[in-house]
């Protein structure tokens, strides 16, 4: 028996009525007429023993199939951002200089004093200084055709944009060399650290915890008050791996679980910092002024109008500064350092 196979009932009917076939049957002649009648194909989306695919499309893809366009652009990731919300931050709109002034040069004491004694003398002098504005930006071109047929990019670049200001505000704020037309970031306006005379080689065994407490010790004898602790983002994990000699995990009493308070002050964590370095004080003892925050605008330079194009830019100008009054109040340092310093031999 033969496969049975869904013939068309037209195509037998148009071969049967064909006037070859009429003819032969009307003359009663002998002979053979073919009659070829082709199976209808399996209908398929991808390439199959089978049959040819039935719905195509350029590149594999096909308005009429249920596709997933996934909208976010995908993109590569920034450190996060950290310094502003720690240290003194201000915005004075126009501001061109910064002014601040200090009390120095302190001379005499007060003194308790028998009746009719002369009252001690004590003096000092007033120094001002300046600090200038910087200014950060980016700028890009893009076409009329670009923003029209692809608006998603256009802001979707333009956070990029943003981004890269605070990103490098940020970067500045923490390491910048003060040359030039960079900023004075804060680890230039920290103190070295320098160990107080009770502290040295007294620590068995130093390792991390003992350096941020005697870092935090130092700060408190310059008599400030420590705020808050930065290292890099590898020590949350090198302060937790820390064990005995038989594998038990070991944390000291004045650190939180989580490790992120020492000594009841805060830790911050971040990949901005070297993990060679240890950042701790008072940071609200370093002033950030914003003339103006980051701000955006658009035009035409040269030739943009006639080749359609558009220009884009953004800019922000602020200055930072710390008193040479409250040296002592941030160490920055290495931790190496540090644990040199401490250890007891």
């Amino acid at each position: 028996s033969q496969p049975q196979q869904n013939y068309d009932q037209n195509d037998i009917e148009e071969f049967l009525t064909s006037e070859a076939v009429v003819k032969a049957m009307e003359s009663k002649t002998a002979g053979w007429n073919e009659l070829s009648l082709k199976a209808p194909e399996v209908m398929s989306i991808g390439t199959t023993t089978v049959s040819t695919p039935s719905i195509t499309g350029a590149n594999g893809y096909s308005t009429i199939l249920g596709n997933f366009v996934d909208s976010q652009i995908g993109m590569a990731p920034k450190p996060e951002n950290f310094i502003l919300p720690l240290v003194t931050v201000e915005t004075q709109v126009g501001t061109e200089n910064i002014w601040w002034t200090e009390r120095n040069n302190e001379e005499g004491d007060a003194e308790f004093i028998g009746e009719g004694d002369l009252k001690p003398l004590v003096s000092a002098k007033w120094e001002t200084f300046k600090s200038d504005v910087k200014e950060v930006a980016d700028f890009w071109k893009m076409t009329n055709r670009l923003m029209n047929h692809a608006p998603s990019v256009v802001s979707e670049f333009r956070t990029h944009a943003q981004e890269l200001v605070e990103q490098k505000i940020d970067d500045q704020l923490v390491t910048g060399d003060g040359i030039g037309n960079n900023l004075k970031g804060i680890a230039l306006c920290a103190s070295a650290f320098v160990v107080p005379a009770q502290l040295a080689a007294s620590y068995i065994d130093a390792n991390i915890w003992d350096a941020i407490n005697a870092a935090l010790i130092t700060v408190k004898l310059a008599n400030f008050n420590p705020s808050v602790v930065v290292l890099n983002t590898v020590w949350e994990a090198k302060m937790k791996s820390i064990k005995a000699t038989d594998g038990t995990y070991l944390v000291p009493q004045f650190v939180t679980p989580d490790g992120k308070t020492i000594s009841g002050v805060r830790v911050v964590f971040t990949n901005k910092l070297s993990d060679a370095k240890l950042l701790v004080g008072d940071l609200k003892k370093y002033n950030v002024i914003f003339s103006e925050n980051i701000t955006f605008a658009q035009g035409w330079e040269n030739d943009d109008f006639k080749k359609n194009m558009t220009s884009f830019k953004l800019e922000a100008f602020l200055g930072a500064y710390c008193k040479s009054t409250d040296a002592g109040a941030i160490i920055y340092d290495d931790i190496a350092t540090i644990i040199a310093a401490i250890d007891k031999p």
